[in-house]
């Protein structure tokens, strides 16, 4: 099949052009405007690929690609035609969850609580009595329980633990899943089974590093040590829990030095990531200024 910018060719569904006789077509400005979609990668000079099809190509002016023909076009639901992805990443206190969440809402985005996810896995261990050191143990519970994200909520095997995973216990020993090599393979599974074709905001420590490397729109949310603390400390008194603000911190910096070391799925400011500091904004400023942000990629996009 031959591909070209000057081939006719009509709009079927995002990204996915057809052309009567030759089947699945493609040109970067079949709108008019450019345009680009999680399958398409921008390299120098106007170049880009298809990983989907495991067949780099290039656009060249004036001249048709040759790419390997399908005995039919794939399918709308495929992964090629994904929607838009926005990660938020970033250490513990700075706001992601509650700024996500909201963004998510404007955006009319999916929302994804991968922190939730392994909190959960740690609640559920907590309840069947697990050895914390039993990784096997661990990693065996991840695979068989039923993990479902809905709306706001968060069910394991059918029971509501929203609430329950929030306390300052499970915090503590939710880095028993979060280093589990095991559970974090099988939860970045469900995190992109969660967000495909979907346009999504995923909230966590990794999503720009290795769950979606491709994303469109990465982030990194931070604030200073102190302001985390005071506003760990504020959540977990408005939850009823009497804690004193300095072992919140101290506890928050031990958390933030595992996140940094862990072997796998460590946080780290990728370098297309765009860093965002929340000190002296309010919750509301804070997800204005990241709307805006989304917004422009948006625009850029198409």
């Amino acid at each position: 099949m031959w591909v070209s910018p000057s081939a006719p060719f009509r709009s079927q569904g995002a990204g996915v052009w057809v052309s009567p006789s030759a089947g699945l077509w493609v040109s970067p400005s079949a709108v008019g405007v450019p345009f680009r979609y999680r399958f398409f990668h921008y390299l120098p000079h106007s170049a880009f690929r298809i990983p989907v099809w495991g067949v780099p190509f290039r656009y060249l002016p004036h001249s048709a690609i040759r790419i390997p023909h399908s005995p039919s076009p794939p399918h709308p639901s495929h992964a090629m035609l994904a929607g838009m992805i926005v990660t938020i990443d970033g250490p513990a206190g700075a706001g992601k969850s509650s700024a996500s969440r909201e963004l998510a809402t404007r955006l009319g985005f999916c929302f994804l609580d991968t922190g939730a996810m392994y909190r959960a896995v740690t609640w559920a261990a907590g309840r069947q009595g697990l050895d914390w050191n039993d990784t096997h143990a661990i990693a065996r519970l991840a695979e068989s329980i039923d993990l479902q994200l809905s709306g706001d909520r968060v069910l394991i095997d059918g029971t509501d633990v929203t609430e329950a995973i929030r306390s300052l216990d499970i915090t503590t020993h939710t880095r028993y899943a979060a280093d589990n090599l095991a559970v974090r393979t099988r939860l970045v599974t469900l995190q992109r089974q969660f967000a495909a074709g979907k346009n999504c905001v995923t909230e966590g420590r990794d999503q720009a590093s290795v769950v979606f490397p491709d994303a469109e729109c990465k982030i990194f949310l931070t604030a200073s040590p102190a302001e985390r603390a005071r506003r760990r400390h504020q959540d977990l008194l408005s939850r009823g829990e009497r804690i004193d603000y300095e072992e919140v911190l101290l506890k928050q910096q031990q958390r933030d030095l595992r996140d940094r070391s862990r072997k796998v799925g460590a946080l780290a400011k990728t370098a297309d990531s765009i860093e965002i500091g929340t000190d002296g904004l309010s919750p509301l400023e804070v997800v204005d200024r990241l709307e805006r942000l989304v917004r422009s990629r948006m625009h850029w996009m198409h």
